[in-house]
C-alpha cells in the first residue's frame, strides 16, 4: 500500500510540475505575441531619455531613474529601522 501511495504522490508532483510549466510558457507566449507590433514600433526609442507620450516617445530612463530613486529612500528609511528591530 505504501509503494502504491508513493507513485501515486511522485506522478502527481511531476503532473503539477509539468502543467505548471506548460501555463508558464503559454504566458509568456501569448504575451510575446500580442506585444510584437509595440516591441516593433517602439523599440528604437525606447533607450532614449525622452518620455513624451504624445509623440509616441517612451524612453526607459526615466522610470528606470524613478524606481531607483524610490527603492534608496526605502532604503535609507528601512535599514535604521531593521538594524534597530534587530538590536
Amino acid at each position: 500500500m505504501l509503494a502504491l501511495t508513493n507513485k501515486f504522490g511522485k506522478s502527481y508532483v511531476y503532473l503539477s510540475t509539468y502543467l505548471s510549466l506548460l501555463v508558464f510558457l503559454l504566458l509568456i507566449s501569448v504575451l510575446a505575441i500580442w506585444s510584437f507590433d509595440a516591441w516593433w514600433n517602439h523599440f528604437p526609442s525606447l533607450w532614449s531619455s525622452e518620455w513624451i507620450p504624445t509623440q509616441n516617445k517612451f524612453g526607459i530612463f526615466p522610470m528606470l531613474f524613478g524606481s531607483l530613486a524610490v527603492t534608496l529612500v526605502a532604503m535609507v528609511f528601512a535599514i535604521p529601522f531593521g538594524i534597530g528591530t534587530a538590536i
